[in-house]
């Protein structure tokens, strides 16, 4: 590798695609993944790494590292599909048969899990409602990934503000790309850091949440009833997708 490297991994983007990628080049003692399972603010924990990840934001890392030694990207979805996506992980780790994976999650999220266990996904009032009543839940679904890319944790409903804090943010990263050309994401990844690009990428942890919970993603009520909550997240998505462009023209 000609860098170290660290990997903002949104939530239910591809980065499960990544971190496989990364993990066939680089020897397993010298990377981690979820590092948010970790005490990664203890002195001396990203010695003698090459790669790091996790659901983390940009702002919990940086205080730990020198910005100047890390090369770090971050991949974006289409904000439509990823909270799709989201909200149908979540049901299915309300599932009983999961309850074994609750401990890797904190409290919080773990009865959120369990709120989830009766909600009909599929049902634009049902959601509607259970979204947009439970104010605890803004945080763990409104504008998700934008929330990764601020500086610090933000309790409230985001606004415009903070969609310029995350965008601004966004671009100082070594690279940001969408998850629907993780593909060429992904060489470009591997160019930078001097890595053998992947042959034929494999996409890891595809969700099929359609089939499972009988969701159509084309329903103008359910997308109106999300809609509030990716507004600034299609924005950014927008524009890691236009980043993404002007690089490859280069």
């Amino acid at each position: 590798m000609t860098s170290r490297a660290i990997f903002i991994h949104v939530p239910k983007t591809g980065g499960t695609s990544v971190n496989a990628f990364m993990a066939d080049r680089i020897a397993p003692a010298r990377y981690i993944k979820h590092i948010e399972q970790h005490d990664f603010d203890e002195d001396g924990f990203f010695d003698g790494l090459d790669y790091v990840s996790g659901h983390v934001r940009m702002g919990q890392v940086l205080p730990f590292i020198r910005r100047a030694d890390w090369y770090m990207f971050s991949v974006v979805r289409e904000p439509m599909e990823q909270i799709f996506s989201h909200l149908a992980w979540t049901k299915d780790m309300s599932a009983p048969t999961a309850r074994p994976k609750h401990a890797n999650h904190p409290v919080p999220t773990r009865q959120k899990f369990y709120d989830f266990e009766t909600l009909d996904i599929s049902c634009p009032d049902a959601l509607s409602a259970f979204v947009h009543g439970n104010a605890e839940y803004r945080t763990f679904f409104d504008n998700y990934q934008t929330r990764y890319f601020l500086n610090a944790w933000h309790a409230a409903p985001l606004t415009y503000f903070e969609c310029k804090i995350a965008l601004a943010n966004m671009k100082k990263l070594d690279l940001v790309g969408t998850t629907g050309q993780l593909g060429e994401v992904m060489k470009a990844a591997a160019r930078d850091l001097g890595l053998k690009p992947p042959a034929k990428p494999v996409r890891h942890n595809v969700n099929g949440w359609r089939k499972r919970y009988g969701i159509d993603e084309t329903s103008p009520l359910l997308r109106a009833a999300l809609a509030d909550f990716i507004k600034y997240d299609e924005i950014l998505h927008r524009e890691a997708a236009e980043m993404f462009a002007r690089r490859r023209k280069k």
